[in-house]
């Protein structure tokens, strides 16, 4: 057993590593005990006996105090050396300590005494301001060590320590007797080798305790002595020395055989050291170490209020302080082996109450407050609303609900977490990048229990849109629907295709269209794919209702026996064919020829058919008339200086000369013309074309002035209006000759 008495301010950490004691304690076979106490004002036990798995949890950093001007060194030795008592089978006590003593109880052979009793090898290690209260305890029992060294070195000396005791022959020994050899050899590689020869305590004193102090700090402590040394009536002393700078007492008696008390009191919380020595001999000293009321051990649990786990494991683990015996749960108690502890555990749906309880190596037993753990294995429901398996976005929003009958702790996306606090129910709104290509993406919640959704769901990120491949359709038509024959690809999938915002089925390659409007009618096509990506084209589709109008008139009148006549046709979209009798003719320079032979007398029909490129027809027969006779001119005589013409033709009457002058016809049969003739000119040469080309010429001449129906006309009606008047007057002088009469 290794214990330390560390003076206060000292960092223990940094002078005990975990290397350096792990190296120590995997040199023996049975495994050495580690104690560590401090001393100052106060003497303090930190860790009782206990492996270096529980010793390590003790060697945390700890905040460092002033030093006060007290240091008990004397008394710490004798607390220390007296608890070691019975304590493994070799026993060593490391003190760190400037050499200080000042406020101690103990004179220094009372302590090398109790050394003696217990017997423990004292080891001194320090960079000493006063060494007498060491020097003299090892001179009172002849052996142990003492070791200068720096502040800034000391680490290092105590491994080097550590490493000599681990290599030192060790005879197996106990202090209180029935033992056979007591020499221990020790030394350093580069000094010589001492043999430290254990002395045997020249009594034996038996303590008996009778209450334990550890509950309630009551005590009742008596003794009983053995061995030739002791008479009776031997003037003994007593000391009660507590871990505080206060003596509780100090008093002679005289022994008497048998059972001697010692005292009946309620301790202070803290180490109390009983001592009895001998007035007479100094090395008749035998003490006792108990402790009052220690704190509570430092035990973390690992007990959740929820869990998923039907069969759960209960983690304990030791922190550091008073050292554990045991944990019990429920009926079930396991001893504390180690600093960790799993206790399994049964549970039920629902609630359950735990009852953990524990013990400490005082025999203190720790009830904390009932534990209750619900057991949940339901886990959390997940839904997600609007998951795209295709998208063309790079950043999507993907929606949903999670709801726990225990509340959730925390939904993950990928690397990122959200915690919910224990909500029951949430509904999320993430924001995803999405590259090119299958991006995974998991979503995770998790409730308060431990139970985990996981959803992973794939979307395909694609951002090209689809191709069109081709398009077939009639750019003039007269129908009022028409059929689209589409193709197109995607690296996908087509999934719409819409042509004017109506929708249709991509796979059927064939698709109706009305056309709304005459003439121009614009066609949108949109294909879209199933990530949303969209190819758009636009196409002109004509509708033409009208037909070709054929320019020629429905009658042609010629002289010549072979014709060829030219007739234009016109379209708005342009023309298919043109048959003349069942026969295409042909264009030149936007006009078509169709020669034809007649025979004297004859008429000949001709059929001309137009198709437009819209498939609209138009149809007009002609009557060709082989005409040989000139028109024929009828003379009448006119009023005045004229004379009226009337000239005839059986097919119409195409142009008109009088005297040079050209007078146009519209193609009528007949046309009775007044032709005015001067006073000096008695003669008019007119000349007639009729419509089939045929002329006639003839003179034409005019009445003498006087010969005029008009001149002649006029004088017959001055001659009848001169024989009226006159007629007139004649009857008026009779009728009034008459009246004239009678009243006389």
């Amino acid at each position: 057993m290794i214990a330390f008495l560390v003076q206060e301010g000292v960092d223990v950490s940094k002078i005990l590593s975990i290397d350096m004691l792990e190296a120590f304690n995997d040199s023996f076979s049975i495994r050495p005990l580690f104690s560590l106490w401090t001393f100052g004002n106060e003497i303090a036990l930190k860790v009782p006996e206990c492996d270096l798995d529980f010793f390590k949890k003790n060697l945390s950093p700890e905040a460092q105090h002033g030093i006060s001007e007290v240091q008990r060194l004397t008394d710490g030795v004798g607390f220390v050396g007296t608890s070691m008592k019975e304590k493994g089978d070799v026993r060593f006590l490391i003190v760190l300590s400037d050499g200080k003593d000042n406020g101690s109880k103990l004179s220094y052979q009372e302590a090398a005494g109790l050394l003696i009793e217990s017997g423990v090898i004292p080891l001194f290690l320090g960079n000493w301001e006063d060494n007498s209260a060491p020097i003299k305890i090892l001179q009172s029992i002849r052996f142990g060590g003492f070791y200068t060294v720096q502040k800034q070195i000391l680490p290092e000396m105590l491994q080097e320590l550590l490493t000599e005791i681990s290599n030192a022959t060790l005879m197996k020994f106990q202090g209180l007797g029935k033992f056979k050899e007591s020499e221990i050899t020790i030394g350093f590689s580069n000094g010589e080798k001492e043999a430290f020869q254990i002395l045997v305590p020249p009594w034996n004193v038996r303590w008996f305790l009778s209450r334990n102090p550890v509950v309630d700090g009551g005590v009742e402590i008596s003794f009983d002595i053995a061995g030739e040394l002791v008479t009776d009536q031997i003037a003994l002393n007593f000391k009660k020395i507590g871990s505080g700078k206060e003596q509780a007492f100090s008093e002679s008696v005289e022994y008497s055989p048998g059972k001697v008390f010692f005292d009946s009191d309620r301790l202070d919380s803290g180490s109390w050291l009983y001592v009895v020595s001998s007035h007479n001999d100094h090395n008749l000293v035998s003490g006792i170490t108990v402790f009052s009321k220690p704190p509570a051990p430092k035990l973390s649990m690992n007990i959740p209020p929820l869990t998923n786990e039907k069969n759960y494991n209960l983690e304990f683990e030791y922190q550091g302080g008073i050292l554990l015996d045991s944990i019990s749960v429920g009926n079930r108690t396991v001893k504390m082996s180690s600093p960790h502890l799993s206790i399994p555990i049964t549970l039920k749906e629902g609630y359950n109450k735990i009852n953990i309880s524990y013990k400490d190596v005082f025999g203190r037993i720790f009830q904390p407050t009932p534990y209750s753990i619900y057991l949940d294995d339901s886990p959390p429901l997940l839904s997600i609303s609007n998951a795209p398996k295709y998208t063309s976005s790079e950043m999507i929003t993907l929606s949903g609900k999670v709801s726990d009958n225990v509340g959730m702790q925390s939904i993950k996306l990928g690397d990122k977490v959200l915690f919910l606090d224990g909500k029951e129910e949430y509904e999320f709104d993430f924001p995803v990048s999405i590259s090119s290509g299958s991006n995974t993406i998991r979503l995770k919640v998790e409730d308060l229990a431990g139970n985990v959704t996981i959803n992973e769901l794939v979307v395909i990120g694609d951002f090209t849109p689809p191709e069109i491949l081709q398009i077939q359709y009639p750019q003039i038509t007269r129908n009022d629907e028409v059929l689209l024959h589409i193709g197109a690809k995607d690296n996908t999938e087509v999934a719409g295709l819409r042509i004017n915002g109506k929708e249709y089925l991509p796979s059927t390659n064939v698709f109706p269209v009305i056309l709304p409007n005459e003439r121009e009618n614009e066609i949108e096509i949109e294909i879209e794919d199933v990530a949303g990506n969209v190819a758009m084209k636009s196409i002109d589709i004509v509708r033409d209702i009208i037909p070709p109008k054929i320019i020629l008139p429905d009658k042609f009148v010629t002289k010549e026996k072979n014709v060829n006549f030219n007739f234009e046709v016109h379209d708005d979209y342009g023309l298919s064919r043109v048959n003349v009798n069942g026969k295409i003719a042909t264009e030149t320079e936007g006009k078509y020829n169709y020669s034809v032979t007649l025979e004297p007398g004859a008429t000949k029909l001709i059929k001309i058919e137009a198709i437009d490129k819209a498939g609209n027809s138009a149809e007009k027969e002609v009557t060709v008339i082989y005409d040989v006779k000139p028109a024929e001119v009828q003379t009448k005589a006119g009023l005045f200086i004229t004379r009226k013409v009337l000239f005839k033709d059986d097919f119409g009457l195409k142009r008109l000369y009088i005297n040079d002058q050209e007078l146009e016809l519209s193609g009528e049969k007949e046309a009775l013309i007044d032709i005015p003739f001067s006073i000096t000119r008695r003669k008019v040469m007119v000349k007639v074309e009729d419509i089939g080309g045929n002329i006639r010429e003839k003179a034409i001449y005019a009445y003498p002035w006087y010969l005029s129906p008009v001149i002649l006309l006029l004088l017959f009606a001055t001659a009848f209006f001169w024989f009226g008047v006159r007629v007139g007057v004649h009857y008026m002088q009779a009728k009034h000759q008459k009246q004239h009469k009678v009243k006389l």
